[in-house]
């Protein structure tokens, strides 16, 4: 009998990247021989949920609160249909109130990746849940997971709560090197800086999920897709350099594109696959690009605090910091040695699995 994970991660319906990194780390384990299921997790409880709904309707309703665009409702749908085609599902659960018997229905629990140590509410709650204190210390494990914060950011209230956490794994990963870092101010341990999830699988697999989208543009095309906003110099930069090669700008994050109510998961990657080049401040377009061997150049995100590190642990990895805040594109600096990424990426992807070899699926 196969035996079981299950996955403690960020879980929504409107984030690329925290939706493949889940995808991502189902299929790793499940390739390791376990089944695997996500769980999902509320904040309140399920009778206040539909209180919040109710107020937020009727305030919406009297024009105090905007309503959700259509477009949005739209792109949600598509998560959600992406989400039912390639997630396994477990239990839903309210974290501040974990039942008891949630980790006798597992052999494992994994956290991450993504940056479930973030504490978003600002609660022991959250850092307890993402920290697996609900099970038994040899049950839990990590997945490349992230803070997006310093040490100086969380309050010394909760340090107790991030330090009893990090000592009850039996063995730390991290996606960054400031994770690592902070990991070791608050416990004295070593972590292992270990890819993201969506690097640790074949590439087939993205290439086998990546959809065309209903509405591409004709000929070739530049991504464009700035979480944080892009200064008016960029702009008008990627504007110019897109001009100069007879490149289409395609935004993946600008709300009043045709395309953006329709591109879910799948079409992302495939945006990303068959771009010309991609500039881009996310760290899985980053990823993307790398996995498919395209032309792209990351920028600093504006207001970012807590982004960089990611970015610049991955760049450095496989020593690409030279395409950040490039603002002069040429022939020289697109042009990348796939070669030794490959031979970097096989390193990394035995550093995980050795990193997991004292657990045993049985396929």
């Amino acid at each position: 009998m196969r035996k079981s994970i299950g996955i403690v991660t960020l879980y929504g319906e409107k984030n690329f990247g925290n939706k493949l990194q889940n995808y991502a780390s189902q299929v790793f384990f499940s390739e390791m021989g376990f089944d695997c299921r996500t769980i999902r997790y509320r904040r309140h409880s399920l009778l206040l949920d539909k209180a919040l709904k109710i107020k937020y309707f009727i305030f919406s309703s009297l024009g105090f609160r905007p309503k959700i665009p259509a477009s949005q409702k739209t792109r949600e749908k598509v998560f959600k249909d992406f989400s039912e085609r390639y997630i396994n599902m477990g239990e839903t659960v309210n974290y501040k109130r974990i039942p008891k018997n949630l980790k006798k229905k597992y052999d494992y629990f994994v956290s991450g990746s993504d940056q479930v140590w973030h504490n978003y509410s600002n609660t022991k709650s959250e850092i307890n849940y993402f920290m697996l204190s609900f099970a038994e210390p040899e049950q839990r494990l990590t997945m490349a997971p992230s803070f997006g914060i310093k040490r100086n950011e969380i309050p010394e209230s909760l340090v107790p709560f991030y330090r009893k956490g990090l000592n009850e794994f039996g063995k730390l990963s991290c996606r960054e090197e400031e994770a690592a870092d902070l990991i070791y101010q608050l416990t004295k341990r070593e972590a292992v800086v270990m890819l993201d999830p969506t690097m640790l699988i074949d590439r087939k697999h993205w290439y086998d999920i990546a959809r065309k989208p209903a509405n591409p543009v004709d000929g070739k095309y530049m991504i464009v897709y700035f979480l944080g906003g892009m200064s008016n110099d960029l702009i008008q930069y990627l504007k110019v350099a897109a001009r100069d090669s007879a490149l289409k700008i395609v935004d993946l994050y600008e709300v009043t594109n045709p395309f953006y109510d329709t591109t879910g998961p799948e079409e992302f990657l495939w945006w990303i696959k068959n771009a010309c080049i991609v500039a881009t401040d996310s760290f899985h377009a980053t990823v993307f690009s790398i996995l498919y061997k395209n032309p792209f150049l990351v920028y600093s995100r504006q207001n970012g605090r807590g982004m960089e590190n990611r970015i610049d642990t991955l760049l450095q990895k496989f020593s690409l910091s030279d395409r950040k805040n490039v603002m002069d594109i040429n022939k020289d600096i697109l042009r990348i040695d796939y070669k030794s990424i490959d031979e970097i990426l096989e390193k990394e992807i035995q550093i995980a699995k050795e990193f997991y070899s004292d657990i045993a699926g049985d396929k």
